[in-house]
């Protein structure tokens, strides 16, 4: 649980920028997107929120947990990612 408002249902992904969970958000009854950046790249969510673009996933939300630590949440759209693209094309 990270709060009130969301709770973790799975983990998606990790990577250089972050760690990316699958969780709802208890408040609209949704499924989001919810990214912990790293700490040296914090102000990733607001300047992506600031981007209007088709190929730009919207941040929904972002903030402080209790214990400080940032986060970011943003649609979530389900299917295959770059990585598995890459792969199926080198194969």
């Amino acid at each position: 649980m990270t709060g009130e408002r969301y709770a973790l249902v799975e983990r998606i992904a990790s990577g250089p920028s972050g760690i990316l969970y699958l969780a709802d958000d208890l408040n609209l009854n949704r499924r989001v997107a919810m990214k912990f950046p790293r700490e040296d790249i914090v102000l990733q969510g607001e300047l992506l929120s600031r981007l209007d673009f088709p190929g730009v996933v919207p941040i929904h939300d972002m903030g402080l947990l209790p214990n400080g630590r940032a986060f970011y949440t943003m649609k979530y759209l389900e299917g295959k990612s770059l990585a598995d693209f890459i792969a199926e094309g080198s194969s």
